[in-house]
């Protein structure tokens, strides 16, 4: 079984996950030595192909200008290829990646999923800079992450430093796997502008974690809730008006408890 770190794109790997269709697919591979091997079979199927319509006496002569002129041609085309370029084709999309030495070049994109849909064009904005600057440098992604996450408290209606948001998450009742998410991001971020006392270990690896939790977090906090809301929504109306009457009155006193007198108004102005 594969995991996280035999799907990355790696300079001849057989089989990776594509930067463009997300696909963990094959991979063909194509460099100067394998223009030389293909230019090489190409130009000799050219040649018997060529033989077989003239006379067996003038086989030997056509023979040594084709192979003179296949030696040529390769040390002509094949020295154009560098050696450190070389070439990936997937076999799912048939798009390429480019590689310099070990570095892939293009498509300047890592393989981490997408921003949640659910969240603003400002922090999906954040999140896919964090993508591009991502192969070049990790820590300034690790950056740019931890502001996703405290642009999402902002739109959630907390203020204050990023520690103090998630304290206020956590008295309102926000699952562990939600504290714990945000807390990872807000350290892991921290330390990446000022290092301290966390050892990175892979570097890459730790920072393409964070791109996972922050769209663990808007999940929790915007998809789920959305979701719920329409399906809770598409009720019939006159179940819904059953709930609300069923639950109406303990419901206002939660919230007048909580500080929240808004409801407790409305209730009585209807």
């Amino acid at each position: 079984m594969n995991n996280s770190s035999d799907k990355k794109p790696k300079r001849y790997s057989g089989e990776f996950t594509c930067p463009h269709c997300r696909v963990f697919a094959q991979q063909s591979w194509v460099d100067s030595r394998s223009v030389k091997d293909r230019f090489g079979l190409m130009t000799t199927q050219e040649f018997l192909d060529y033989r077989k319509n003239i006379g067996s006496y003038d086989q030997g002569i056509v023979e040594n200008f084709i192979r003179h002129l296949l030696e040529r041609m390769q040390s002509i085309h094949v020295s154009k290829v560098p050696q450190s370029l070389s070439i990936a084709i997937c076999k799912s999309c048939n798009e390429f990646t480019i590689w310099v030495g070990n570095d892939l070049v293009f498509p300047r994109k890592s393989t981490v999923a997408p921003p949640n849909e659910d969240l603003s064009s400002e922090i999906k904005g954040l999140y896919e800079e964090a993508q591009l600057i991502f192969p070049d440098s990790a820590r300034a992604s690790a950056a740019l992450l931890r502001l996703c996450v405290e642009n999402l408290c902002r739109e959630l209606g907390l203020s204050g430093t990023l520690n103090k948001c998630i304290k206020e998450l956590v008295r309102r009742g926000v699952s562990e796997r939600v504290q714990q998410a945000a807390d990872y991001c807000r350290v892991i971020g921290n330390e990446s502008v000022h290092p301290g006392q966390i050892d990175f270990g892979d570097e890459a690896e730790t920072v393409e974690y964070l791109f996972h939790l922050v769209n663990d977090i808007a999940d929790e906090m915007l998809t789920k809730p959305r979701k719920l809301k329409e399906k809770y929504s598409s009720l019939p109306s006159e179940k819904l008006r059953q709930i609300e009457k069923r639950d109406g009155w303990w419901l206002i006193f939660q919230s007048v408890l909580k500080g929240n007198t808004s409801l407790f108004l409305l209730h009585n102005v209807v």
